[in-house]
């Protein structure tokens, strides 16, 4: 496999580490630039699944032309189907609880919260008034926030799914 070969040509321990974010790299006019004159051992994308067209292509297609090209290794963990990218290694969320990487979740259903918004879905996801208006709802809000403070100790480390950043501050204050 080409990125093994690329891979074991290199001396990862005396190699430094940069970060960037692919924005802050697609958006240096001189990225080819940047990229040949660090001459990365590796690339690695994280969150590829956001594009495989515009700034990401730029970026990749750089990492193609240097001589020898500089391997891009990938990372996700929402892959996209139709994708052009081989995927080289993958787990399913069961198997990702099985080994112990993830938490098994218990869903708490039949959670009442008073809540009275009509739910509006398009093309699979919530809309963004549905959510807005879930925000909005200081009762509901009351209602998870009082349950969460009351079952701490039986539940213990929870995950709670708010509709947006704003509404997760809002629910951890």
């Amino acid at each position: 496999h080409p990125l093994d070969e690329a891979l074991s040509r290199r001396d990862f321990q005396t190699q430094d580490f940069i970060y960037s974010t692919l924005h802050t790299m697609s958006r240096r006019q001189e990225s080819e630039q940047i990229l040949s004159s660090i001459r990365p051992s590796l690339v690695v994308w994280d969150e590829c699944h956001w594009g495989e067209r515009g700034r990401a292509r730029r970026i990749l297609q750089a990492c193609n032309r240097m001589q020898p090209a500089i391997p891009v290794m990938g990372l996700t963990a929402t892959p996209r189907r139709g994708t052009q990218y081989e995927v080289a290694f993958s787990r399913t969320f069961k198997h990702l609880i099985d080994d112990g990487y993830l938490a098994r979740p218990r869903l708490i259903q039949n959670f009442p919260t008073g809540a009275s918004v009509e739910i509006e879905i398009r093309a699979g996801e919530v809309t963004r008034r549905t959510l807005s208006d879930l925000e909005r709802d200081r009762e509901r809000n009351r209602i998870i926030v009082d349950a969460l403070v009351e079952r701490a100790q039986h539940w213990g480390k929870t995950i709670v799914f708010a509709c947006t950043v704003d509404h997760a501050i809002l629910l951890a204050t």
